[in-house]
């Protein structure tokens, strides 16, 4: 059980290490475009 909970926590933390990459291209591009 314990081990499952310590596997879920990383794998959430890099889905939101993922988002936020893309968020940052998102606002380059912005800038780029404006």
């Amino acid at each position: 059980m314990m081990m499952g909970a310590q596997d879920s926590l990383p794998q959430k933390v890099k889905e939101r290490g993922e988002r936020g990459k893309e968020k940052r291209k998102e606002r380059i591009c912005l800038k780029k475009e404006m």
